[in-house]
């Protein structure tokens, strides 16, 4: 198991990063201005996901790079 760390705080149980939808992100999805939310809708907004940090509330878009870096192992008692 793993989970993603936040770069921001002190490595701890609660900074942990989680998947949220932000609507105010922009996103590349083509098409007009009504095309493209029906587009994001049909694929439930993914371009809006971001990651969430638990203890500050800091927002990151998850891109291949971040989550490579902060990617962490849960250590087994």
């Amino acid at each position: 198991m793993y989970y993603y760390a936040c770069p921001y705080c002190v490595p701890n149980a609660q900074a942990h990063l989680l998947l949220d939808k932000e609507m105010g992100v922009a996103c590349d999805c083509k098409g007009g201005f009504f095309d493209k939310y029906k587009e994001c809708k049909l694929q439930e907004f993914r371009c809006k996901e971001i990651l969430v940090c638990n203890k500050c509330e800091a927002g990151f878009k998850p891109d291949e790079e971040f989550l490579k870096q902060q990617k962490r192992k849960i250590k087994d008692g």
